[in-house]
């Protein structure tokens, strides 16, 4: 399935710049739901994300990181869980698994 990636311009960037984020976007979303299918056993918060880039060297931005979660939710490729942890900062994270499409029979 495709990705519809989103970059909220808003900075007012123009191209090539413009080209480049959105570029950027992308493959930042298309990472990101690989990390959610590589543990789709389990649900993954922000921080928890972020420390799966970070040993794979991508180093982005915590808002970007949830701007791509934002964006496979809307893709209907993730869904929030009825999980939450405490993240880095002592403060409840919710969290988010691979969506699966099972079909219940009753």
């Amino acid at each position: 399935m495709a990705i519809k990636s989103v970059f909220y311009n808003t900075n007012g960037e123009q191209y090539p710049d413009l080209h480049r984020s959105w570029s950027q976007a992308k493959t930042q979303d298309e990472y990101i739901y690989l990390i959610f299918q590589d543990n789709s056993d389990r649900s993954l918060s922000r921080d928890d994300v972020e420390k799966i880039c970070k040993r794979a060297n991508k180093n982005w931005p915590i808002s970007s990181i949830c701007r791509a979660i934002n964006t496979l939710v809307k893709n209907d490729l993730i869904t929030k869980s009825n999980v939450s942890r405490v993240g880095q900062f002592g403060k409840k994270q919710n969290c988010w698994q691979l969506k699966t499409n099972e079909i219940s029979l009753f």
